[in-house]
């Protein structure tokens, strides 16, 4: 049988940790943290995006005129290979995950800047901003922006990504959408 003695601070009936001495001011903070953090990660997307874009032009003027012997690497991927090195060195991170953060700061920069001026704004954070990347780049650049406008309108009005979907109702709802504007595309991203 329990009694009062056996409870801590905000176990009274009714009493939630929303409702603790302080917790109040407590989530506010937290809150506020987590959207500075967000328009601090679309900084870093934005340089990750503006140094990409440079080192690959200064790697395509290198390698102009040069002639590819066969059996050699291409243009491309020399010119891939420079920009994850560059920003591995820059960064001081790992190629898997330089590679991860290129794709989707050239993604969000180029495709989806709408959903980048959402997680500046504090509206969503950066884990479904790189969900509703990678579920629509089975998509062409215009229906995955429609794809974004939905997502995004739904969200207009909120404070910050609690007072939305789940991550997990979030990618699901996107995955529907991603059918309804291309079934073609969906159904060869499912074979693959």
């Amino acid at each position: 049988m329990s009694t009062t003695d056996d409870r801590g601070p905000g176990d009274d009936a009714g009493a939630s940790a929303g409702t603790r001495p302080g917790a109040a001011k407590l989530r506010d903070l937290l809150r506020a943290t987590v959207s500075r953090i967000g328009a601090v990660q679309v900084e870093q997307l934005r340089l990750v995006a503006q140094v990409a874009a440079d080192c690959e032009a200064e790697a395509r003027r290198e390698l102009a005129g040069t002639v590819r012997a066969w059996g050699r690497p291409s243009v491309e991927e020399l010119t891939h290979t420079t920009v994850v090195h560059e920003l591995m060195v820059v960064l001081g991170t790992a190629k898997p995950a330089v590679e991860r953060l290129i794709e989707l700061a050239t993604r969000l920069v180029r495709v989806l800047p709408a959903t980048l001026a959402a997680v500046q704004a504090g509206r969503i954070d950066l884990q479904r901003a790189e969900v509703l990347s990678q579920e629509t780049a089975v998509l062409d650049d215009a229906c995955a922006r429609q794809v974004e406008t939905v997502v995004l309108s739904q969200v207009a009005d909120h404070d910050g990504p609690w007072a939305g979907l789940s991550p997990r109702k979030w990618r699901s709802q996107i995955q529907r959408l991603v059918v309804q504007v291309d079934t073609d595309a969906a159904r060869g991203a499912a074979r693959q």
